[in-house]
């Protein structure tokens, strides 16, 4: 692994943080009819399991566009988001993903890809890589209240160690809040 990789990515989590507080006027949101649809701007939860590969991360995530399809009944309103986070207990990964949450509603489908990359060399053993990159993909339920709030996320996150070509099944449980910055 570079050492370069890591801070290109801190760098840009920080230039995507820097970019929320200074525009605040372009926050995710449209309107349907005479209904406003949101999405909260940014979140930071904190992940049991889950894309960091580790025991505990900790994330934050911003919504980088919403697009909505409208019919007579039904709206169908999608988030694109990107996040990034970091493992706090040894193995230290920094995750980078990004991910379509579907419907529009408090309860949303999650689905995504990303990259895990490991901080720290460390010895192989039978529970987490040794490599890096680490790619993984998501699939799991969200509850996220539109206007921001608590919001609570159960999924699989399976991995694949491109070195050892092996595949791994995990899991995550996280708790976190959204910020609506209306």
């Amino acid at each position: 692994m570079t050492g370069s990789v890591p801070k290109v990515i801190v760098l840009g989590f920080l230039i995507m943080t820097a970019s929320v507080l200074c525009h605040t006027s372009s926050r995710a949101q449209t309107t349907t009819g005479d209904t406003k649809v949101a999405s909260p701007l940014f979140g930071w939860y904190a992940e049991f399991g889950g894309t960091g590969l580790s025991t505990f991360s900790i994330h934050g995530e911003l919504t980088l566009f919403r697009f909505n399809r409208n019919k007579p009944d039904i709206t169908w309103a999608h988030s694109v988001r990107a996040s990034v986070g970091l493992s706090v207990f040894d193995p230290y990964f920094l995750p980078v993903s990004l991910k379509l949450l579907l419907l529009d509603s408090r309860h949303h489908i999650e689905t995504g890809v990303g990259l895990s990359f490991l901080l720290k060399d460390r010895q192989r053993n039978d529970f987490y890589p040794a490599t890096s990159p680490v790619g993984f993909v998501i699939l799991g339920y969200r509850y996220e209240p539109q206007d921001g709030g608590g919001q609570i996320r159960v999924f699989m996150s399976p991995w694949y160690e491109f070195e050892t070509q092996s595949v791994e099944f995990w899991f995550g449980l996280s708790f976190g809040v959204g910020v609506s910055l209306d």
